[in-house]
């Protein structure tokens, strides 16, 4: 399947995702780091402090494993690229980013803290200080959920999956772990990933096993 045919079968994910990735970079470009997410800081309710509290688990890397059992019962393939996009954000956002590059980049609880700015926290919620860019979180939902959508054929899923991704990355700013500028640019890294492992691999491995599964290995 050649790039054009997997971007136009995806349209249903990768356009909410580059509006997501446009109204961010417009978001960023109208307001500095600082005062905008002291203005979106404001906007809180219980139920939302509840909902994001939980939703934010979506980005979490063991993520990845569930996709890896999940391919093992479903398609062998879906296991392989999980395994090879979790070990790509591995290493582009634990190791070259958060602890070679942008180790010391405080995140907005350090950064209002040391202005002397309240900012509103989320009960339960641990907030950490350093390695703010960029986010972990959104890189693996929008590559785990990215997976998912190329791997399913309804457009339905597909837009149920993105929604869920930008959900996800939303809940870092809203939890005060991240700035915008954090999850926009962990959001692009995770769906890349994510599109080439896919386009990558199908056109290196056309073996049909790997289509199989452990229910239907031996048919």
């Amino acid at each position: 399947m050649s790039l054009k045919q997997i971007f136009n079968n995806n349209l249903y994910f990768i356009m909410p995702l580059v509006a997501f990735l446009l109204i961010g970079a417009f978001f960023m470009f109208k307001y500095p780091i600082n005062e905008g997410h002291f203005m979106l800081n404001q906007y809180h309710t219980p139920f939302f402090d509840t909902f994001f509290k939980y939703v934010t688990d979506l980005g979490d890397g063991v993520l990845f494993g569930v996709l890896i059992v999940l391919g093992l019962f479903t398609r062998f393939r879906l296991s392989i690229y999980s395994a090879v996009s979790g070990i790509i954000v591995l290493i582009i956002i634990s190791i070259i980013s958060k602890e070679l590059l942008f180790h010391d980049w405080p995140r907005p609880g350090k950064v209002f803290s040391n202005l002397d700015i309240p900012l509103h926290y989320v009960e339960g919620v641990r907030q950490h200080i350093i390695s703010t860019f960029p986010s972990g979180h959104s890189t693996t939902a929008f590559a785990v959920f990215g997976l998912l959508s190329l791997f399913c054929k309804r457009n339905i899923s597909k837009l149920v999956f993105v929604i869920i991704a930008i959900l996800a990355a939303y809940s870092r700013v809203y939890l005060s772990q991240h700035f915008v500028r954090d999850i926009i640019v962990g959001a692009f890294i995770g769906y890349l990933v994510s599109f080439f492992v896919y386009y990558y691999f199908n056109k290196k491995f056309t073996n049909s096993k790997l289509d199989k599964s452990l229910l239907n290995y031996k048919k």
